[in-house]
């Protein structure tokens, strides 16, 4: 019996060993792919190096480790290769994670500069708001999520404590760990429900024609074609189309195809 949970247990152990070796390895290979690319010999030599990167960088993703030095790493390299659909989708998302990088919003600023439709950007807040709720927008999501499951578990511990003894300060100091873990909760809440209903998407093919409905045979929804960059609202799919929002609120589908998502 013995003998075989040994044996079961270094099985495990080996199946957990190799599927953590797949991202380590896929980094340094990244990482290599890189540092080539800064000692390319010619410029084609170094798209190339990057094109091997970006494979690498993705196949980390692939493997389920996403955070925030990853999409940025991700979305500067496509801003490289001057890939501005793959570019602005990743570097949003890094902000998700870092929503005060410098170094991702610069190079955000500089991938919307290079669009060829310029859009304004819609600022879906106030200023008030935003300062009331600064917790929301001046923090992370996975960061708010552990906040949110921390002051929870101190709170329960509290009210553990509170069983046996009950002074004011005690009680005091559950309600405020109470309080501060639902705001994290509802503010983790409304973040993943907005990325599951409002869906982050760029527009990644060079030019696309919004219909009015899910297949070229639709009249177009916009007098001029789309272009690389352009960021869109995805609502829901349907089969290789996506019921999109374009800047200015505007109602349309995109082949999926077109999309960086």
């Amino acid at each position: 019996m013995n003998k075989n949970f040994f044996i079961a247990f270094s099985a495990l152990f080996l199946v957990l060993v190799s599927l953590s070796a797949n991202p380590a390895e896929h980094l340094d290979n990244a990482l290599k792919a890189e540092q080539s690319a800064l000692s390319a010999a010619s410029a084609d030599e170094a798209v190339q190096y990057r094109a091997t990167a970006i494979q690498e960088y993705e196949a980390v993703r692939g493997e389920g480790l996403t955070n925030g030095a990853l999409y940025g790493k991700l979305g500067a390299l496509y801003l490289q290769q001057n890939d501005l659909g793959h570019a602005i989708l990743n570097l949003k998302k890094a902000l998700l994670f870092a929503p005060h990088d410098r170094v991702v919003k610069a190079n955000l600023a500089l991938a919307r500069n290079r669009r060829m439709d310029h859009f304004v950007e819609e600022e879906n807040t106030t200023g008030a708001v935003k300062a009331l709720a600064f917790f929301h927008y001046d923090i992370g999501y996975p960061t708010r999520v552990n906040l949110a499951l921390a002051t929870w578990l101190l709170f329960a511990s509290l009210g553990i404590l509170l069983l046996w003894k009950r002074p004011l300060w005690l009680a005091t100091l559950a309600v405020l760990c109470g309080l501060v873990s639902a705001l994290f909760t509802t503010s983790a809440a409304i973040t993943l429900y907005t990325q599951k209903h409002n869906k982050i998407a760029v527009v990644s093919a060079p030019e696309t024609m919004p219909r009015k409905g899910d297949g070229e045979a639709y009249t177009p929804a916009t007098n001029a074609p789309l272009h690389a960059g352009t960021e869109v609202t995805v609502k829901r799919h349907r089969g290789d189309w996506a019921y999109v929002i374009l800047p200015g609120n505007i109602p349309a589908w995109l082949n999926t195809n077109d999309l960086a998502e």
